[in-house]
Formats: structure tokens, sequence, C-alpha cells
């Protein structure tokens, strides 16, 4: 499967419409950490009332603003259509003003609309107790697609109609077969305090072509509850375990994409009220590690790139890796992935519960389970130069490479605990440089050093910063022979953490050129400790057969763990990376490929088809939550 077809199917709830909670007044940090945790897509409202814009803009110009804001970073926003009247019932007249709100305002920013938001459980009694909020539901839905599809702008036309969301599984097939009125199915799936695969989950798969045949469905809200003193919640600690598990069997599923509920905390009520502990990020601004597991796991398999207006994806089509699975199995899952660059990652976690059920207010919890990891061995039936182990995705520093292998010969031993752990397994189909095979050239200040299995080079601290001319600092440098030609764009992991986070700003930039072109400053962002993946739009232009490439300084305490060269869509042809003497050098036929640290790929860009992934899904849940506030 494409990596970046798995971290394009998530998503997550905002509610940027909601005055005086942190999504209003700390809308800026809202913006930096969505764009920290990698997400392209998000969920909220669609604008309900008459936007003022200019010096002093009202609510809804103000939400307008915003949402723009986030198109601008390639956020795109699916709009729900939930106005209701004094009633409850929903406001059909306001279709027609909401959407014209998003064709005047909002093009470029919004890429989907979405029905009634559980219906089954917010209509008045009446239609309830009788069953015609089906009725009202199927209406409501027909009206909206039928505004979106005879508007006369074509990009509102070309937005994806997603059926309103039910609040229990159970209700999918009452909406009977509205094919004709969607362009994508939805669900909510809720799995409280239990692990991700349950008897819901089972489910919504069954009853979700009843309604939807066989068109691709959206996981509109989702996922766990962090009131531990509630029944139906559970600890942090579940939740970085739980939700990376739940994000990857929504997809292995056919989930087309997941918007877990939600980003950050509207409520600061206490651990026994639930509406205050479903975000990513407390209401104080916190990061939990469930933030960290999910940023961590896109940092990981991710690799499209934003370019202002579109996200630029790799095209090709993902190879099939010949290994089998043996030991300790029986409660291992396992999803295997691929870059464009040739390297595979298989994703192995145990689906054992996590948490304690039992757990109540009466009964107060001491609920997290610690279970024994299972001892697996990865049989490889061909060839593999390198094998890499990530774990601990759950913290702010990045995933921990704590187990590498060179040349593993036939088979790779793994304990696989009751948490994502991810394999990097390169073939020898991809173009990388080891931070420990790059050369110093010119000065002394490079260093290969290593920090939770992090291999990296880094410039010394105290060194000295504002190194402008390039061609006197001290720089390392690594030639790549039989490449591709084409265009290339960089991706970069890398640390800006190691003077302190107030001297981020002092060591986060290095230079870098290929083949003795210009010099480019890449700079990392710096709101974020520990090893991140930073996407730079730079390009550079590599030629057939050999390329030098090198590396900088230009602040002191700047680490580098890796480096990729992603294509554009320019060059064709597949090429392998060894090492070249540089001018005075004898050649060290001992470098080896692959090992623990900068890792640079050459990706050879072949075109195809991205295969899609067909959504059969579903989705569960226990009670149902809230309203999506007005």
């Amino acid at each position: 499967m494409d990596a970046d077809d798995f971290v394009d199917s998530l998503g997550v709830n905002i509610r940027l419409n909601n005055d005086g909670t942190p999504y209003d007044t700390r809308f800026n940090d809202v913006r930096n950490r969505l764009n920290e945790l990698g997400v392209r897509h998000v969920r909220n409202v669609a604008p309900e009332g008459n936007p003022t814009f200019g010096s002093n803009p009202n609510r809804w110009g103000e939400y307008i603003n915003r949402l723009n804001d986030l198109g601008d970073d390639g956020i795109k926003s699916a709009l729900t259509f939930n106005k209701r009247l004094s009633n409850k019932t929903p406001d059909f007249n306001a279709i027609d003003d909401m959407l014209g709100r998003i064709e005047d305002h909002l093009q470029g920013s919004v890429e989907a609309v979405i029905g009634l938001n559980e219906y089954d459980n917010n209509a008045p009694s009446s239609q309830r107790n009788d069953g015609t909020w089906v009725d009202v539901w199927r209406d409501y839905q027909d009206d909206l697609y039928a505004e979106v599809n005879s508007s006369s702008s074509s990009w509102v036309r070309n937005l994806d109609v997603v059926a309103g969301p039910v609040a229990f599984p159970n209700r999918i097939d009452d909406l009977g077969n509205v094919t004709d009125r969607v362009d994508v199915g939805s669900a909510h799936y809720y799995t409280e305090s239990r692990p991700e695969n349950n008897s819901r989950l089972n489910e919504i798969v069954n009853n979700r072509s009843i309604a939807f045949g066989s068109k691709p469905v959206y996981l509109t809200e989702g996922g766990y509850n962090y009131a531990s003193l509630t029944s139906g919640g559970i600890s942090d600690k579940a939740g970085g375990k739980y939700v990376p598990r739940y994000l990857l069997s929504n997809y292995l599923a056919g989930v087309e994409r997941t918007y877990p509920f939600e980003f950050w905390s509207r409520r600061n009520d206490g651990q026994a009220e639930r509406e205050s502990h479903f975000g990513l990020i407390d209401y104080n601004g916190n990061r939990n590690v469930h933030f960290y597991a999910m940023r961590n796991l896109i940092d990981l398999l991710g690799e499209a790139t934003w370019n202002g207006d579109d996200w630029i994806r790799p095209i090709f089509s993902p190879a099939k890796l010949n290994y089998s699975l043996s030991g300790n199995t029986g409660d291992v899952q396992e999803a295997l992935f691929q870059k464009s660059d040739g390297t595979f990652y298989l994703v192995l976690w145990q689906d054992d519960s996590v948490w304690n059920t039992a757990a109540t207010p009466s009964n107060p919890p001491t609920g997290d389970i610690s279970n024994s990891s299972a001892s697996v061995t990865v049989n490889f039936h061909q060839d593999v130069d390198r094998v890499r182990r990530y774990s601990n995705l759950d913290q702010n520093s990045g995933a921990n490479v704590d187990q590498t292998v060179n040349n593993p010969s036939n088979t790779f031993n793994v304990s696989v605990p009751d948490e994502v752990v991810v394999l990097e397994i390169d073939t020898g189909n991809s173009l990388k440089i080891e931070a420990e095979h790059m050369e110093e050239t010119v000065g002394t200040d490079w260093r290969v050093r290593t920090i939770n299995g992090n291999t990296f080079q880094g410039t010394i601290n105290g060194s000295g910063n504002g190194w402008n001319n390039q061609d006197s600092p001290p720089r390392i440098a690594y030639t790549v022979a039989n490449v591709p030609a084409g265009q290339y764009t960089v991706d970069v992991r890398g640390d800006t953490s190691s003077q302190g986070s107030s001297e981020r700003g002092r060591n986060n930039s290095f230079w870098l050129r290929v083949n003795g072109g210009t010099w480019e400053l890449m700079s990392f962002d710096t709101d974020r400790g520990g090893f991140f993946v930073q996407n730079f739009d730079t390009t550079f232009n590599l030629t057939s057969g050999d390329n030098l490439v090198e590396i900088a300084k230009r602040e002191d305490g700047t680490r580098i763990d890796w480096v990729e060269f992603v294509p554009t869509g320019q060059g064709t042809g597949t090429g392998s990376s060894s090492p070249s003497p540089f001018p005075g050098e004898a050649t060290r036929s001992e470098r080896k490929l692959f090992g623990d640290g900068l890792q640079l790929s050459l990706t050879a860009p072949v075109a195809s088809i991205i295969s899609g992934v067909t959504s059969l899904f579903s989705n569960s849940r226990f009670s149902a939550e809230p309203e999506l506030d007005e």
C-alpha cells in the first residue's frame, strides 16, 4: 500500500466557530499545532450567518478568514450543514445561503460538504419516536446534493457531498439506498474504552453497503475520550497506544478518511467531565501523548509536499515485499506500506486491550494494562539490505530507532508490544546515504552522534553561528552514483533542540547544494522539539550518473538525521547509491549504504497510477456524542 495514501486518509475535527474556546482565543496556536500534526483535512461547520470583513469582521467573517488561513497551509475543510430551527428541525432554506458563502469566500479552502449531523439522535422526539427522522434526513440530503450539483460555479459542483452521519451504526441501514444523493458515505465510530476492533466496527462494515453501495466512506467523528474518571474514558497513556491502532485499523477496513474527535479540548472541567477530554491537545494547550503518536506516525509515512496550491504526491505503483511472520503472532496485526523511493514500512502491533474497561467513577481506575510483548520473526524471502525498528511513537522527541540490522539475511527478530512499532525495510532499490558515510571536506565542526537510537550529523555547540559564506564553513559531502535525471524537492528529518527550546532559532538552518550549484538555505521550523520531518519546496536538478551532494554549516548545534530527495514528476529510470571518493581520497570499500544516520534518498520518478483503496467502511459507537456545535 502507498504510505502517503494512508497519511492522506487522516483528518481531525476542529471547532473554529466556537466563541470563547481555544479555537477562538488561541487560533494562531491551533493553526501552528495543526501544521505540526501534519494532517491535510479538517471538519467543521458551514458558515451560518452573513459575514462582514475588513478591519472589524464579525463572528462569521473571522471564521471564514481562519478557514482560508488553514486552506493556505494545505489544510482543507469538510463543512457540515447543520443549521436548525427553534423546534430542532433542519432549516432547509439555509442550504442555499450557506452554500453561497462557501462559493463566494472559500474557494480552495473547502473540499467537501456534509449533511445533517447525527439527526437520528438529535431530531425532535416525535420524529425519533415514529421514525420519520429518516424522511427528513433523506429530504435534506437530497436538497443539499441537488444544490451543489446545480451550482453555477464549477468548483462548487466538484465538491464531494458527504452523507449526514448517524450516531448509531445499526441505523445506517434505516436510511435505505441513498447512493443517488451522496458522493461519499459516512459513519461515526467511538470505541469508548475498548480496543479498535470490536463488533460495532463489523456492524458498520456490514451495513454501509445497504445505504452507500460501493461509494467511499468517511469516518467523520470517532476515537476516544480521555476523561479517565468517567465510564468509557481512558488514560492519556492508553490513548497513545490506541490512537495509531485505531487509525490504521480504519484504513485497513477501507475507510477513505478518518476525522478523530477532536483536535483541541474546548472545556476545562476536570477528569470527571467527558467534554473536557476528547482533544489531542488539552484545554491549556498541552499536547497529549496521542497527539505525538499520531504526529510521529505521519512523519514516518508521509512524503507529499505542499507547493502553495496543491499537495504534490509522488506517483508510483507500490511493489510487493516477499515476507512472512512466524512466532507468537496470535494477536499481532500488520500493515505493509511503501514509499516512492522503494523503502517498505511494516507496521506491527498487538490488538490487546490496554485499559481496564471495568474502571468507573465509583471504582477509581488504575486502569492501564501492561501486556507482554510478542516475540515475532519476520522471514524475508528476498534480499534485504537493512531493517530499522521505530518504537515509542508517543514521545515529543520523535520515534526512537531502537534496533538496526544491516544485511539481516533471511530473518529479523522483533519484539511486538501492544502499541505500534514500525519496521523500515530497505531492499536495495532506493538511493540513500547515511550520516557516518558523509565525509567532512572542509573544517572539523561536523560530528556523528547517536541519541535515542537516532544517529545524525551535527555541528558542535559553541563553534559559532552566522556562516553565510558557504565556501568557507565546515561542510560534509557525498557522491551518489547512477542517479536518474530529474527535478527533486527535499524532505529533511532533523532536531532544533540541541541548546534548549529558547535557542531553536539559532540552530535550525544549514546550506545544501548539488553538483557545485547554488547554495540553498534550509531552515527548520522552530516550534517543535525532538526529531521531526520538514518538507522543503526548494527544487534541485539532478543529472544522470554521479551527483555531488554537499551540506554546509550555518549555525552551531544543527542536527540532521536524514535527507530525502523527492521527484517532482520529471525524469525517468532508477538508480543506486554508492560512495565515490572525493578528490585526494581513497575509496572506502567497507562503507555501507545503510545505517543509522543522515539518509539521502534520491527517488526515481516512475510514471504510473496511484492505486486507490476501495472504501468498504464502517463505524461504531456506544453512546451518542453531542451535536456538532453551531
